[in-house]
C-alpha cells in the first residue's frame, strides 16, 4: 500500500530528494522518476495501486496531483512536494533544457536550441507549480519544502516521517552556468531585472502560490499539522 507520495516539480531539488528517499526506503521506493516511465504509451491518465509493485510504499516522480488523485482518495497517503521561487525555477529549467539538447539533434526539444530565456519562458508551460498541484490546496499537503532551504527542510521532514537512517544531505546544485562548454542564447550574466519581472508576470499564479506557501511556513502550519 502506498503511504507516501512526493510530487516532484521540475528543478526543485527533486533529484537530491529522490536519493534520500532511496537511502531510507530502499526497494519500497518506486524506481520510476520521469513521467514517460509511468506513461510509456504517451497517454496520461489517473494511476491506481495496480500500477505499482506490491512492495511499493513510496512514490516520487514528475506526476501531477491529477495523476495520483485516485490513489490519494483510496489510500490516504501522506502527500508532500518541494517548491522554488518561480522565476529562479524557470531560469534553472531553461539552462537544464539547453544542457539536455546539447549535441543531440534527435532530442524532442532540439528545435529549441536557439531559444533565448524569454523565448523559453513564453513557450513553456506557465505556472507549472500550480499545474502540478491543481486539485489540491497547500493546506491539504502534509509537508511543503523549499529548494532554497533544502537542508533544513529535509531535517524537519525526516523528523516528521520518523526516518531511521542518518541523513546524508547533498548540497543542492546552485550553478552559474558561466563555465559550461555549452552555447546558451541567453547567458546567466545577461539576465536583467526586466526579464525576471516579465517571467514573474507570466507565472503570476505560481508567484501567488509560492507567497502563500512561504506565509504558511512562517506561521508553522505544517509543523503544527504534523502534531495533530
Amino acid at each position: 500500500m502506498i503511504k507516501l507520495i512526493s510530487l516532484h516539480i521540475a528543478k526543485t531539488a527533486g533529484t537530491a530528494f529522490f536519493g534520500l528517499l532511496g537511502r531510507e526506503y530502499g526497494s519500497q521506493l518506486d524506481h520510476r522518476f520521469k513521467r514517460i516511465h509511468y506513461f510509456p504509451d504517451g497517454i496520461e491518465r489517473q494511476l491506481d495501486s495496480a500500477d505499482f509493485a506490491s512492495e511499493t510504499t513510496v512514490v516520487h516522480g514528475h506526476l501531477y496531483f491529477s495523476h495520483i488523485s485516485r490513489i490519494y482518495q483510496q489510500n490516504q497517503p501522506r502527500l508532500i512536494c518541494w517548491l522554488r521561487q518561480p522565476v529562479d525555477r524557470v531560469i534553472s529549467n531553461y539552462y537544464f533544457m539547453h544542457r539536455a539538447i546539447n549535441g543531440r539533434p534527435d532530442h524532442p526539444h532540439a528545435f529549441k536550441k536557439n531559444y533565448s530565456l524569454m523565448d523559453y519562458a513564453e513557450d513553456s508551460i506557465h505556472n507549472k507549480m500550480c499545474t502540478y498541484l491543481e486539485g489540491i490546496s497547500l493546506e491539504k499537503l502534509d509537508f511543503v519544502g523549499f529548494q532554497e532551504n533544502f537542508q533544513q527542510d529535509v531535517i524537519a521532514l525526516a523528523k516528521l516521517l520518523n526516518w531511521e537512517k542518518p541523513l546524508l544531505i547533498e548540497a543542492v546544485n546552485q550553478r552559474s552556468y558561466e563555465n559550461d562548454n555549452i552555447f546558451y542564447p541567453t547567458s546567466f550574466g545577461q539576465i536583467t531585472q526586466e526579464m525576471r519581472s516579465e517571467i514573474a508576470r507570466i507565472n503570476a499564479l505560481d508567484m501567488a502560490l509560492f507567497a502563500e506557501a512561504e506565509e504558511l511556513k512562517r506561521k508553522g502550519y505544517w509543523e503544527q499539522k504534523s502534531l495533530k
